[in-house]
């Protein structure tokens, strides 16, 4: 068994090829650029997945493709305020690319593609892991693309097992924090504005280290039956009023925070940082109060196999926010 990582330099990529190398999975990567940090644990083709042959030379390609049994798809950066171009150039040009390699693969088993929570826009309906709602509605060219990928993998022929994660955290010493601040860091820079920030504090932030991501998607390249679905989240992610109650102790802050569900809607849907001088992305304020009710059964069984075990605590996140708080605190006057 060989596992083709495409996107391994990143965040997940490089979690799952270290817990590969941990297990002894045999596992190679494809990435644009030089990725040195993982090199140590995989070897690294470079090529372009929205090019013919993954961009690779025709021999490599086709050794490549005679080899590999399942591949992982890690591709997009997180970027709220992506257009439609952008979207359509980062997330679905590389996933067709991908998706016609597999095609060529003798020995494959599945393509496990990386979606997101978010891939199921604005809806209020109970959510399986495997549900594209009747109802939605997408805020951002982001999530129109997760979800158009999903049904283009699931168009393909290809046996695919998809991955939703939430909010994927990067709390070990030795992971890559030279990126700017995400999600929930980016509300930092409010934070300390003093602005009221547009809550519903009942709702969960759902999220989870990036090891039980890669944790998952492992287990789902070795034993995905080619149709599966799961949530890639902490189970006992904290709620938003749980977060910044521990926001305040820690550093000192008085986060205000609008509790009325259609007030909160209403406020994150007109109010622009540029007005408190910040430059921060503000479609990151639409995830204030959205609510994703998500049933967790696929994920418990997953747990329940023994094969991925679930955060022991929520330290991942307070190392996290220690770390962003940090940083933003050298960037103030």
């Amino acid at each position: 068994m060989t596992m083709l990582v495409v996107g391994i330099s990143g965040h997940v990529g490089s979690s799952l090829a270290a817990q590969a190398a941990q297990q002894d999975v045999p596992l190679v990567g494809l990435a644009r650029k030089p990725a040195p940090h993982v090199e140590r644990f995989a070897k690294v083709h470079l090529g372009d997945a929205r090019r013919t042959d993954l961009g690779l030379a025709p021999e490599e390609a086709e050794a490549l493709a005679a080899d590999v049994t399942s591949i992982v798809v890690s591709v997009g950066s997180f970027d709220l305020s992506i257009s439609l171009a952008d979207a359509q150039a980062e997330h679905i040009a590389p996933l067709r690319g991908v998706l016609k390699f597999a095609g060529r693969c003798p020995n494959l088993r599945t393509v496990v593609l990386v979606s997101s929570l978010l891939a199921l826009g604005d809806t209020r309906q109970r959510l399986r892991s495997d549900l594209i709602p009747e109802t939605m509605r997408h805020r951002n060219f982001y999530e129109w693309a997760k979800l158009h990928g999903e049904r283009i993998a699931r168009a393909s022929g290809v046996p695919v097992d998809i991955v939703r994660a939430g909010h994927v955290v990067v709390s070990e010493d030795n992971g890559d924090r030279t990126s700017e601040p995400q999600a929930l860091f980016e509300l930092f820079r409010l934070m300390t504005a003093g602005w009221p920030l547009a809550v519903v504090g009942s709702n969960r932030y759902w999220s989870c280290p990036a090891g039980f991501a890669a944790g998952i998607l492992l287990d789902r390249a070795q034993h995905g039956t080619g149709g599966s679905a799961v949530w890639a989240v902490d189970p006992n992610s904290p709620t938003y009023a749980e977060i910044f109650d521990l926001i305040n102790a820690r550093y000192g802050l008085r986060v205000k925070r609008v509790r009325s569900a259609g007030l909160a809607r209403a406020l994150a849907a007109v109010v622009r940082p540029k007005w408190l001088d910040l430059s921060m992305n503000r479609e990151v304020l639409d995830y204030c109060n959205a609510q994703w009710d998500l049933d967790l059964r696929c994920l418990d069984q997953l747990v329940a196999t023994g094969r991925v075990t679930p955060p022991l605590g929520r330290d991942y996140l307070v190392r996290s926010l220690d770390y962003e708080f940090a940083r933003l605190r050298e960037q103030l006057p």
